[in-house]
Order: structure tokens, then C-alpha cells, then sequence
């Protein structure tokens, strides 16, 4: 079977060759390519260089199907006025709450997932990664209160 054959056949109900493998990566694409955490996460997010960084690890490994690109958790944190680290080698993590205050609630502007950064560049981010990959494997982008489903 192909790898979009297994996931398909194991999403429908059906039985693969073999159990399909599937890693929820993050920065694991960076370690194949030599990346640092902050030169793709950081400020307005690379969205090719972390979809390229995704297509290297599956090339590297084979798992079956791979998420859009590097994804973390904290992505809108700095737009809404949180502080996030980004370390040299690994996956960020928020270091202070955008609403750490109800001052700052009062405060807040909603950003535009179309318009600002990083979560503009990150909706570009599966597009690219759909398209370098030509159908060979499936794809996953994961959004908040949606169910995940493949990209071809």
C-alpha cells in the first residue's frame, strides 16, 4: 500500500498492511534540516522553511503522513501581548499569559488570522506543503475546535 492508501483505509475502518505511522513532529523537522527554532518560529513565522523542514524529516523517517508543518502551541501568544521563548534547538514555550491581567483583556485587539503575522504565514504553511508534496503522502492541519482532516 501507499502511504495515503494505509491512512485512508485506517481513517475509513479498514485494515492496512500495517499499522500507519503518523508523528505529531513540531520541531523535529528542524533537527533534519540543521534549522534553529527561532529562525523559522520566531517573529512572523517561515512558513516555506517549516514546510520544507516537515518534507525533510519524512523523507529522513517515511512515516505515512505529515502535519502542514511545524506548528506549537503559543503561536498567537506574542500577538495578543504574551512573551514566548523560542530555544535555540527545541519547541517554544510561553513564558507570560497574553491575559495575564483583566487589564489586558480590556486592552486586547483581535488580530486578523488573514492579514497579521504569525498566523497569516501559518495558513500558508499547508498550502505550500500540499502542493511540494504532489499527493505522495497525506497531509494534516490541525485547528483549534475543527476536527483534523487529511489534505491532498
Amino acid at each position: 500500500m501507499t502511504p495515503r492508501e494505509r491512512m485512508m483505509t485506517a481513517l475509513s475502518g479498514g485494515v492496512p498492511d500495517r499499522v500507519p505511522v503518523f508523528l505529531r513532529d513540531l520541531t523535529l523537522g528542524l533537527d533534519v534540516t540543521d534549522l534553529d527554532t527561532p529562525k523559522v518560529c520566531a517573529g512572523p513565522f517561515d512558513a516555506e522553511l517549516s514546510a520544507r523542514s516537515v518534507m525533510a524529516a519524512q523523507r529522513e523517517i517515511g512515516h505515512d503522513a505529515v502535519v502542514g508543518s511545524i506548528q506549537y502551541c503559543g503561536m498567537e501568544v506574542e500577538m495578543l501581548g504574551g512573551e514566548v521563548m523560542f530555544p535555540r534547538r527545541g519547541i517554544p514555550s510561553v513564558t507570560r499569559a497574553p491575559f495575564d491581567s483583566p487589564e489586558r483583556v480590556y486592552d486586547a485587539e483581535v488580530p486578523d488570522a488573514r492579514r497579521d503575522a504569525p498566523l497569516s504565514t501559518s495558513c500558508f504553511r499547508t498550502d505550500w506543503s500540499a502542493s511540494a508534496r504532489a499527493g505522495r503522502w497525506p497531509s494534516w492541519a490541525m485547528w483549534r475546535g475543527r476536527s483534523p482532516r487529511p489534505a491532498y
